[in-house]
């Protein structure tokens, strides 16, 4: 072997150390890990909604849980369970577990994820002591996979890009804000209680795996036994189809989550353009609006104005009305004191003439007076030509007189000394009025 040979291996050796290093599960994992919560950041709004990642917590049997992601809101506490896998994925919600397959002969199964995360958000919830119906379950996978049975798989089970708008269609308030903060710090403090290392995590895992079949061991071997191992490799590479190169492979799908980072990142860009925009527009409409604002106030203020103005004219007027019904209370009052003075008045001229009318020497029982014919009335229900008159009794005793008009008659009985006004009766005018008891009796024309 050539020194020039010898000089390529060990290049070739070295750079496929570097590319096993960089396309090795956990260093993948790191990376997926790293680009999707950077996206989670440029997608979401960071004061409504909080990340955690890489959460280790230590159960009450000693054993330890990984989450990779947390996503804390008002609408949800949001557990992630990320995969990062190529080829084919077939899955059943109800399945123990679910399958890779990379063309028709390579399969390789791995636990159910929806079941795994489940646990996930049991432990924290009982941990914690946060209702458990806050928790929202998300199945993400990165790496370019593809999921073959979709249709039998819930909504929650994602793939990179699809996640940031899952998370913004939950708008349903259930946690207040000031509960926010003190969830995303309840969690950090079981994680610094817990004070579980990446080391002690991988090495619980590996001891529960124990038995279900030998797995690749991620350890760096020593620098001589790659160099051996780069000759055989390499050899073997020349005469492999760049289709069958599992390298490429790693290669080819870390460019195809590159490329799908970097097409959401565009999107995310193009969203934040919108969004620019978009904020630009409500700040015309809120000063558009703070201008309706202003001059709606000034209106209010003159209408509040003329309000006042309004009431005091009301109290004016309800004043003058106040007035106007004391003045006409008082004018009723002087009609009621002017009607009762004529009836005292009328009363003192028919007691005048009563009293003359005794000062005669042959004082009769009764007299006639206010002999007035009134013309065609209708009284008691009779229309006709009626006339009215007057009979004081001057004796002690009541007497009984009997009234004649030509057409009709009408009895009257009178108390002692008193008179009875106004007695109606059916005349003709010009007729003669006939009044008598059984010893007097006086006549008079209407």
């Amino acid at each position: 072997m050539t020194e020039s040979m010898l000089r390529f291996l060990i290049i070739a050796g070295l750079g496929l150390f570097v590319l096993t290093w960089l396309s090795s599960a956990r260093m993948k994992g790191v990376m997926s890990e790293w680009l999707f919560a950077r996206l989670l950041r440029m997608r979401l709004p960071r004061d409504t909604y909080h990340l955690l990642h890489n959460i280790a917590l230590r159960l009450p049997d000693g054993s330890t849980t990984q989450i990779d992601h947390i996503v804390v809101s008002c609408y949800g506490i949001f557990v992630i369970e990320l995969k990062n896998y190529q080829g084919w994925i077939y899955g059943d919600p109800y399945a123990p577990t679910w399958t890779q397959t990379f063309g028709k002969n390579r399969k390789y199964a791995f636990q159910n994820p929806i079941r795994q995360n489940y646990r996930h958000i049991k432990a924290l919830a009982e941990l914690t002591g946060i209702p458990e119906n806050l928790f929202q379950s998300l199945i993400v996978f990165v790496g370019g996979c593809t999921l073959k049975t979709r249709d039998k798989l819930p909504p929650h089970v994602l793939t990179t890009g699809e996640t940031p708008a899952y998370l913004l269609a939950f708008r349903n308030l259930l946690i207040p804000d000031h509960q926010v903060a003190e969830i995303v710090e309840t969690i950090r403090t079981w994680q610094q209680h817990s004070n579980v290392s990446h080391r002690e995590h991988v090495e619980n895992l590996r001891r529960r795996k124990q038995g279900e079949g030998s797995k690749k061991d991620n350890k760096m071997k020593p620098i001589h036994t790659i160099i051996l191992a780069v000759g055989a490799i390499v050899a073997l590479s020349l005469f492999l189809p760049q289709s069958d190169n599992p390298y490429r492979m790693e290669m080819d799908g870390l460019m195809h989550e590159n490329v799908t980072l970097n097409r959401a990142m565009r999107e995310a860009i193009l969203e934040l353009e919108q969004a620019k925009a978009q904020a630009s527009r409500l700040k015309s409409d809120n000063q558009r609006l703070e201008m309706e604002a202003a001059f709606l106030r000034t209106r209010i203020e003159e209408v509040s104005a003329q309000h006042d103005a309004l009431k005091l004219q009301y109290g004016l007027m309800t004043e003058r009305e106040r007035e106007a019904s004391e003045q006409a209370r008082r004018a009723e009052a002087q009609r009621a004191e002017a009607r009762r003075q004529e009836e005292l008045r009328r009363q003192q001229q028919i007691d005048a003439i009563a009293a003359a009318n005794r000062t005669t020497t042959a004082q009769p029982p009764f007299r006639v007076f206010d002999v007035i014919h009134a013309g065609k009335k209708t009284i008691d229900g009779k229309t006709g030509n009626f006339g009215r008159f007057s009979v004081r009794n001057y004796t002690d005793r009541p007497i009984e007189v009997i009234a004649s008009s030509g057409i009709a008659f009408k009895s009257v009985t009178l108390a002692p000394n008193s008179a009875s006004n106004s007695i109606w009766i059916r005349a003709e005018k010009g007729a003669a009025l006939q009044v008598k008891t059984g010893s007097h009796a006086e006549q008079h024309t209407w």
